[in-house]
């Protein structure tokens, strides 16, 4: 799978929060990177535990401003935050079991979600806070 890149299609004119986008890009890049050259379990999971450890942080940061800000949505984007978390925890326990296509299947969730979401879900708080 290719690298997602970024560029400011994915801004939600926050540098705070961008700057953190930006960090889990980097992470997902670097686990395709890793499954790609064929790296071994644990070095697969050291990379999905600190992707997933950063972006628990990113969410609170990210909730935290919009509950400074009121966003009406809140409850609904903090669930969302909670399913995604929950699935990459499931995609983690999957390459540790060491299921056929683990790897490929957290990357392509992964990178899925990673898009879809900041242009999707988090567009909407952009606008609102803007």
């Amino acid at each position: 799978m290719a690298a997602i890149l970024w560029d400011d299609s994915f801004s939600v004119n926050n540098q705070m929060v961008d700057d953190q986008h930006q960090v889990i890009f980097s992470y997902v890049n670097e686990f395709d990177a890793a499954a790609q050259a064929g790296k071994a379990t644990p070095e697969l999971l050291e990379i999905l535990d600190k992707a997933i450890e950063y972006t628990g942080f990113h969410f609170s940061e990210e909730e935290a401003l919009m509950e400074k800000h009121n966003y009406p949505d809140i409850s609904k984007h903090k669930l969302l935050h909670k399913e995604l978390v929950r699935r990459a925890l499931e995609a983690r326990d999957n390459v540790a079991a060491g299921q056929a296509n683990a790897a490929q299947d957290a990357q392509s969730f992964l990178s899925f979600w990673l898009k879809s979401h900041i242009k999707g879900v988090d567009a909407k708080y952009s606008s609102f806070l803007h």
